[in-house]
């Protein structure tokens, strides 16, 4: 088998990271805070330090 290197190298050793969204890395859940009450929702990510405006739940 040929080892190859470069940019057409695989590393299957490395951990895959999957990409976090704005909310998940502020610490909320996006599925909690869609049960959430509009009132209750606008504080908690206010709290967070995020534009409630810029989320549609």
């Amino acid at each position: 088998m040929k080892r190859m290197k470069g940019k057409d190298a695989i590393d299957f050793g490395r951990r895959i990271e999957v990409e976090k969204t704005e909310l998940e890395l502020s610490g909320l859940d996006p599925d909690a805070l869609g049960f959430m009450r509009a009132v209750e929702r606008k504080k908690v990510l206010e709290r967070a330090g995020l534009d409630p405006a810029k989320y549609d739940f």
